[in-house]
């Protein structure tokens, strides 16, 4: 089963002839492993792969990615650090997981490069520890999330790294997160939501693991 969510925070070159867009030849994994450039600011990787637009506010992408390793703790959406000497790290957790609550940690997964796709403006991965595919993109100030949830265990999703968070009248997740004010619409309306100080759990007996 699938569940979209959407975030929306608050606060082309024209080229004639050419039989493929320049954007094709992006590559977005480009600067996320170390390399052999003479600069420690070139040589030690920190760029991250997932969705970003020029001059855009929100990045939806691994935390602290780096291509060498197999590991993703938890996706973030704003302030994402590129490249040395910080590395790819940003604000606003997400992640989704099945099982138990994840009271304390973020629940992070193991994954393959096998199962993994970016592109400009889009981002793909396979969470290999609880069979689910994430999948995002965005706009200029919103991002937006896809979870299919393959395997089996109670389906989750679970948010940290915010402020004030509360339920709105039409059951949405609003609060801050680094001084930005957001709103997190949720696809399924028949979820269980729990606020616990920073973190936010959501849960909905609509959406059953499976193939």
């Amino acid at each position: 089963m699938r569940i979209f969510l959407s975030l929306l925070f608050v606060c082309l070159s024209i080229f004639s002839g050419m039989t493929k867009d320049p954007v094709n030849y992006v590559n977005p994994f480009i600067g996320t492993s170390n390399s052999l450039r003479p600069s420690i600011w070139e040589a030690n990787g920190g760029a991250y792969p997932g969705a970003a637009l020029p001059f855009g506010m929100v990045q939806a992408t691994p935390d602290d990615y780096h291509y060498d390793q197999k590991y993703i703790k938890s996706f973030t959406v704003i302030n994402h650090n590129h490249g040395y000497p910080k590395g790819s790290s940003g604000s606003f957790h997400i992640m989704p997981f099945t099982g138990n609550n994840p009271e304390i940690n973020m629940p992070g997964s193991a994954f393959s490069h096998d199962k993994e796709t970016a592109t400009p403006g889009y981002y793909a991965i396979f969470l290999e520890d609880y069979r689910i595919n994430a999948e995002m993109t965005l706009t200029e100030y919103s991002a937006f999330f896809r979870f299919d949830f393959r395997g089996t265990g109670e389906p989750g999703i679970v948010i940290d790294g915010i402020s004030e968070p509360q339920l709105d009248k039409d059951g949405n997740v609003t609060g801050k997160c680094d001084g930005y004010f957001f709103t997190l619409k949720i696809s399924d309306q028949n979820t269980n939501i729990k606020i616990q100080n920073s973190k936010v759990i959501i849960r909905s007996e609509n959406i059953k693991g499976g193939k």
